[in-house]
């Protein structure tokens, strides 16, 4: 048996459309460019490929519990993720960002719906959705709507470059 069959899909039919490197960065508006339409698809195949187990698992569970359980109080505490180079830092912060807005892809797909992750963290997604349209955070119907497309509002003011 070869290494590749071992796969799902052979690595050597395919390239990495972000080369293994994620960058937290601002989605451009509406893919008009060959660079813009580049970056929506690096997005989409990070969400796709995304596998929520052991330690982004722990990592998303712990960020959503901590903001869940501070809803009441006036300020919410920061997060810091941390760990040695190249161990996927900035891939967990750019999910996180894609699922905490429920990023919008031009092709009508979210990242809530890409993004397979468990239960626990499913529920917790809903339960943050669910508070911010409650409490008027980032609610997408009201008129003071701080939420687009692009996954800004809450998590455009969270993940602020």
């Amino acid at each position: 048996m070869l290494n590749k069959q071992l796969f799902d899909r052979d690595p050597t039919t395919y390239a990495i459309p972000n080369d293994g490197v994620s960058k937290v960065t601002q989605l451009p508006e509406s893919p008009e460019t060959e660079d813009e339409r580049r970056l929506w698809a690096v997005a989409k195949y990070e969400c796709e490929s995304f596998v929520c187990d052991g330690s982004y698992h722990e990592g998303l569970r712990r960020i959503l519990e901590a903001y869940l359980k501070n809803l009441s109080q006036p300020t919410q505490k920061a997060v810091w993720v941390h760990g040695f180079y190249g161990c996927g830092k900035s891939h967990l912060v750019r999910i996180l960002q894609f699922l905490w807005s429920d990023l919008q892809f031009p092709d009508g797909s979210t990242a809530r719906g890409l993004v397979t992750v468990p239960q626990d963290i499913s529920d917790a997604l809903r339960e943050r959705h669910h508070e911010s349209r409650r409490c008027c955070i980032c609610c997408a119907r009201c008129s003071d709507s701080r939420t687009d497309r692009r996954g800004h509002g809450c998590a455009g003011i969270m993940f602020s470059e």
